[in-house]
């Protein structure tokens, strides 16, 4: 007569986290995980600015890293139209949606 195998105490940890308790862990992680905002000066501004006009002006990708709730967010594209009323970015990815980023938001931006 062999004995019953089981996951024994394993069984039991992974079966205590609820939806709720998973909930919470994600938003302590990602509050734990929140970065602030990195001030750009004057100096890094116009190279920005130089290299955005260069990049319209030859149509070449670009990659953008924004600032948005805390986090760095990276996104990979086209810059396809700049809003100065709005002060913002029209960029378009390489999937064809366009997003709409602030100029405040951007953090860094290079050459593909």
């Amino acid at each position: 007569m062999h004995p019953i195998r089981d996951r024994g105490i394993i069984k039991w940890q992974s079966a205590m986290l609820l939806p709720e308790h998973i909930k919470k862990l994600k938003d302590f992680y990602q509050e734990v995980y929140k970065v602030q905002k990195p001030i750009l000066d004057e100096q890094q501004l116009s190279e920005l600015d130089v290299l955005v006009r260069d990049a319209m002006e030859y149509n070449t990708p670009l990659h953008f890293i924004f600032f948005e709730d805390g986090e760095l967010i990276k996104l990979k594209g086209y810059i396809s139209f700049i809003d100065m009323i709005g002060k913002q970015y029209r960029i378009r990815d390489f999937h064809n949606i366009n997003h709409f980023i602030a100029f405040h938001k951007i953090i860094k931006i290079t050459k593909e």
